[in-house]
C-alpha cells in the first residue's frame, strides 16, 4: 500500500518531464524548470542553515546592513527583481562568495578584505544575484538526479511543504546543494554570471570598470597562490581570473554603449 503514493509521484514528475518549460529571467531563453519557485526558496533556506553551521555568521552587524544594502539595490536591477534576495557575510578567512537557489546569498570577510570600494562589492554580488535570477543553482540540481521527488513538488507547491516526505526531499535537496557549491557551477554560468552581474550593477548606477580593478587585483592573488601551492576554493569553483578579466572588458563595453544610446544595459 504505501508503495502506490510513489508510483504517483513517478507519474507526475514523468508528465513533467514531457511538459515543463519556462522562460529563463536572464537569458529569456526557455529551458526546463523542474520545481516551483516555493520548492527553490524552501531548498536555499534549508541549505544556508547548514552553511551557517559550518562557517558561522560575521558579528559586525553594521557590515552585515551594509552589504544588505547594496545587494538589494543591485538586486532591484536584476532581471529577477521580484525575488527576495537574503545576503550574508559568513565568519570565514577563505576568499569565497556563492548564492544558493531561492536567492541566498553568501560573501565571506576574506573576499570582503580584498574589495577597496562598494562598487567593486556591487559587481561580486551582481555575479551572484545572477546565479540565482538565471537558475544556475536550480539546473546544479536538476543535474544532481533530483527530477523526479523535485519535480512533483513543484507540480504541488507549497501545498505539501509541511508534509513529512516533502520536508525530507527538501532536506536531501539542501544537502545535496551544500556539497556542490564547493565545485561551482562550471565555465559556461560562471562567465555568464560576469556578463549580466556587470550589467545589473552598472544599471544599479555602479561602475563597471571596477569588475577591472577588482580582476586584476583577484589575478595577482591567483598567481601567488598558485606559486605557492595553495589554491582557495574561489579558483577551484571560477575560470581562471586572466579569461575573466578579459571577458569583462567585453561586457563594459556593451554596457556603455548601450548607456550612451540611452538604453538599460541588459
Amino acid at each position: 500500500m504505501p508503495k502506490r503514493p510513489l508510483l504517483v509521484v513517478a507519474g507526475i514528475a514523468f508528465l513533467v518531464l514531457l511538459t515543463a518549460c519556462a522562460k529563463n529571467y536572464v537569458t529569456q531563453k526557455r529551458q526546463f524548470k523542474l520545481i516551483s519557485e516555493k520548492t527553490e526558496v524552501e531548498i536555499g533556506r534549508k541549505a544556508k542553515e547548514q552553511i551557517i553551521k559550518e562557517y558561522g555568521i560575521h558579528k559586525d552587524f553594521e557590515w552585515q546592513i551594509y552589504l544588505d544594502q547594496v545587494g538589494q539595490r543591485v538586486a532591484a536591477q536584476s532581471d529577477r527583481q521580484k525575488l527576495a534576495y537574503d545576503f550574508t557575510i559568513l565568519d570565514s578567512e577563505v576568499l569565497n562568495a556563492f548564492a544558493l537557489p531561492g536567492g541566498y546569498i553568501f560573501v565571506t570577510r576574506g573576499i570582503l578584505m580584498e574589495m577597496v570600494d562598494e562598487a567593486e562589492l556591487a559587481i561580486v554580488l551582481g555575479h551572484e544575484i545572477t546565479h540565482t535570477a538565471a537558475w544556475h543553482g536550480v539546473e546544479q540540481l536538476q543535474r544532481a538526479g533530483l527530477l523526479t521527488t523535485l519535480t512533483a513538488l513543484g507540480i504541488i507547491g507549497g501545498a505539501v511543504a509541511g508534509a513529512p516526505d516533502a520536508a525530507l526531499a527538501i532536506g536531501q535537496a539542501a544537502g545535496v546543494y551544500e556539497n556542490l557549491y564547493l565545485l561551482g557551477y562550471g565555465r559556461k554560468y560562471e562567465l555568464e554570471a560576469d556578463r549580466y552581474g556587470i550589467l545589473f550593477a552598472a544599471r544599479a548606477g555602479y561602475d563597471p570598470e571596477a569588475s577591472i580593478t577588482f580582476f586584476e587585483r583577484l589575478d595577482k592573488i591567483e598567481k601567488e597562490e598558485q606559486s605557492a601551492q595553495r589554491i582557495s576554493p574561489y579558483w577551484r569553483t571560477h575560470p581562471l581570473t586572466s579569461e575573466r578579466l578579459k571577458k569583462s572588458r567585453k561586457w563594459i563595453d556593451i554596457a556603455n554603449r548601450r548607456f550612451s544610446a540611452g538604453l538599460q544595459p541588459g
